[in-house]
């Protein structure tokens, strides 16, 4: 069986390398790295409480400042998330079949990412990924890669300024999802320079919380703009969500649309958008098609095109008689 170690404090690294073995951790006040140190765990259970440390003012779970690995599969409960600083690199898990859950910061935040860090979590075909809090990209110029998961559920607003893939999965977005709403856009990521790469996605986007400050995307459930270009974003072929790529309110009473706006030009979106309650825009130069073999479908309660903004797609509709074409539902 796995050893057990129980740390009543903290485990800090300030300035050295260090390894542990894999095993069953419960940390009760939080990790935290710094000065250009590495450390390293193998693969384990980590159940690793708040800390009483301040990082970049707010107590995380997990403060990196410097270089933090955990090898997989390990199994992830964080009562106060994680804070990857600027230029800082973390990895949690490797491979497939972690596991994710993630409790709020004392500001609100399950992952908060600096300017230029690079984040990697390890698949969850069979895990869970679950966060009770804001998934907060702000930092422009950072890579995040998110796990592979049947569902990924977010209690809160799912924000990006830099460089995301999306494992496949669904994802349940308890708040507002903004891309570029405070600025940032492409970087390099995985080998390639990216800004969203979301294969095999749907997105529910319920609008729900207090709206994120970002003023491109102010009153938007969801939002692509400053430098977000070339996004990528595929819906799954089968299941219940198939050919679903973003659902918006289903909320009556949530009226809160789409928009694209600002530069988020040369998307290739395949899969349809759906917001029933909500309006959704184009502005400012945005530009989106469903790429070659693909479908763009927008269906909202009003659809505008402004700004030299273009839209297009070819869908093998079957009551187009075969060839692509535009059809209005009302």
């Amino acid at each position: 069986s796995a050893v057990v170690y129980n740390v009543s404090g903290s485990i800090r690294n300030t300035g050295t390398r260090m390894t542990f073995a894999g095993g069953v951790y419960n940390i009760a006040l939080g990790i935290v790295t710094g000065g250009g140190s590495v450390t390293e765990f193998g693969a384990g259970t980590y159940r690793i409480g708040r800390s009483t440390h301040s990082c970049e003012g707010q107590r995380y779970s997990i403060c990196n400042t410097s270089q933090l690995t955990f090898a997989g599969p390990s199994s992830f409960v964080l009562t106060g998330g994680f804070r990857n600083t600027g230029g800082s690199t973390l990895t949690l898990g490797t491979g497939d079949m972690n596991s994710f859950q993630f409790g709020p910061s004392s500001g609100g935040d399950a992952i908060s990412l600096g300017g230029g860090s690079q984040t990697f979590m390890g698949d969850a075909s069979a895990g869970v990924f679950e966060m009770a809090g804001r998934i907060n990209g702000g930092g422009g110029g950072s890579c995040f890669v998110v796990p592979r998961a049947p569902l990924h559920e977010i209690k809160g607003s799912l924000l990006a300024s830099g460089a995301v893939r999306f494992g496949a999965g669904l994802y349940v977005v308890d708040g507002y999802m903004h891309m570029g709403g405070n600025g940032g856009g492409s970087a390099s990521c995985g080998g390639a320079t990216i800004s969203i790469h979301a294969p095999d996605t749907t997105f529910l986007v319920s609008a729900n919380g207090t709206a994120p400050s970002g003023w491109e995307c102010r009153d938007q459930a969801y939002c692509v703009s400053a430098g977000y270009s070339n996004i990528r974003m595929t819906a799954p072929e089968s299941g219940p969500f198939a050919d679903m790529a973003v659902i918006g309110p289903l909320d009556p009473a949530q009226a809160d649309g789409a928009l694209f706006t600002a530069g988020a030009s040369g998307a290739v979106v395949s899969g349809a958008f759906y917001f029933p309650n909500g309006p959704i825009t184009a502005s400012g130069g945005a530009s989106a098609s469903g790429g070659s073999g693909g479908c763009l479908q927008l269906i909202g309660s009003e659809i505008t095109l402004s700004g030299g903004t273009s839209l297009a797609s070819e869908c093998e509709i079957p009551q187009s008689g075969g060839s692509g074409r535009v059809v209005i539902l009302r």
